[in-house]
């Protein structure tokens, strides 16, 4: 019995592990997606997405944040790497966890967040309280 309870949990976990790899694989077969984890800041791997948009991939790990991470871009997607990545907002001020700028003329379509967790503090509220303000 626990022998077919272990060949599950590791079948379990080898298909995931298999899911998110290729899902990765597949968003950059566009070209357009870059690692967190080779920039000095997560905002500095969003700002190098080229205008058309793409894909961030944030390594596992805990990435405190007390300046908003700001896309001005549509079509950009924020990948964790599953329960390891989380994003936890430490501001002070209570600052938004990611915040979308686009204007009339540019609006900002299809952001996504995925494969992360999200966690606030006190000042700025829970993580989906504060996880994104779009401004126009």
């Amino acid at each position: 019995m626990i022998i077919k309870k272990t060949a599950m949990y590791v079948f379990l976990i080898l298909l995931v592990s298999f899911q998110s790899l290729f899902g990765l694989q597949r968003s950059k077969q566009s070209g357009n997606t870059v690692s967190a984890g080779d920039y000095p800041t997560i905002q500095k791997a969003v700002d190098a997405l080229p205008a058309e948009g793409g894909t961030v991939f944030i390594p596992a790990g805990t990435y405190k944040i007390t300046e908003p991470i700001i896309v001005k871009k549509s079509d950009v997607s924020l990948i964790g790497a599953g329960a390891g990545t989380l994003l936890l907002n430490a501001s002070e001020d209570g600052k938004n966890t990611i915040e979308l700028i686009g204007t009339d003329e540019n609006p900002i379509w299809r952001v996504k967040v995925s494969d992360m967790h999200l966690k606030g503090n006190e000042k700025c509220g829970n993580a989906f309280d504060k996880l994104v303000k779009f401004f126009r």
